[in-house]
């Protein structure tokens, strides 16, 4: 299973204990290796403050890294009322 997918698998409870702690730290390694959506699924973790600090600085920065690297959901701005519900700017 790639980082992402372990992302995924453990921010929604997929076949091991709900963590979104862990979740953050698999979509990191995800990120860092250029993911697009998983870029994108962290910055989510960062505006909502769910298993990482709340930060709408890194939110709204790996939200546009995400829509730089072709994410088609970061791109269509379909993530922005999540995002301007927490508070992060997302232009």
């Amino acid at each position: 299973m790639g980082a992402a997918a372990a992302g995924i698998a453990c921010e929604g409870g997929r076949g091991v204990p709900r963590d979104a702690a862990a979740a953050a730290g698999w979509y990191r390694k995800a990120a860092d290796g250029g993911h697009a959506r998983a870029t994108l699924n962290l910055g989510v973790l960062h505006a909502e403050g769910r298993g990482v600090r709340r930060d709408a600085a890194e939110a709204a920065r790996l939200y546009a890294l995400a829509a730089a690297r072709g994410d088609a959901k970061a791109r269509s701005g379909v993530p922005r009322p999540t995002f301007e519900r927490c508070g992060v700017g997302t232009r």
